[in-house]
């Protein structure tokens, strides 16, 4: 007997509605606000947002994007756009220019990690393994 459920029964399971419309998560970054005399500095970090998209019901009706919670911390710095963040649906997995990975908890928002790597090089891409806890980044090493 086979344990796995399709992709159709995972998607009916995880379907959100909210007063009748269907909505899903999103986890968004913005960019860190730099001096425009010394682009080095940073005058504010940047934050990740986990943002609910929630969709029209009819054709009249419009797509509508809310924001949920913020995850942010002074240090965090990640000013680039290739940079990916991921979730488990439990935290929220943050990379930086720096070669740092923050941790959010993705219910409270409270930073419940910073793990540094090998170099201070910048994390492209992250994401959980689907099976092993075990979390994989890729760079331009």
């Amino acid at each position: 007997v086979s344990t796995q459920s399709t992709g159709t029964e995972i998607e009916k399971n995880i379907r959100k509605t909210l007063n009748g419309r269907e909505f899903h998560y999103l986890v968004t970054r913005g960019v860190e606000l730099v001096c425009e005399t010394d682009p080095t500095k940073v005058q504010k970090s940047n934050s990740c947002h986990l943002r609910k998209l929630i969709l029209p019901l009819n054709e009249n009706d419009k797509f509508e994007l809310k924001e949920v919670r913020v995850y942010e911390d002074e240090l965090y710095q990640a000013n680039t756009w290739m940079m990916q963040c991921a979730t488990n649906g439990r935290y929220i997995l943050a990379p930086t220019t720096f070669g740092r990975i923050f941790i959010w908890n993705l219910r409270t928002a409270q930073l419940c990690a910073v793990l540094a790597g090998r170099d201070e090089r910048e994390i492209r891409d992250i994401m959980f393994h689907k099976s092993k806890k075990t979390i994989i980044t890729c760079g331009d090493d």
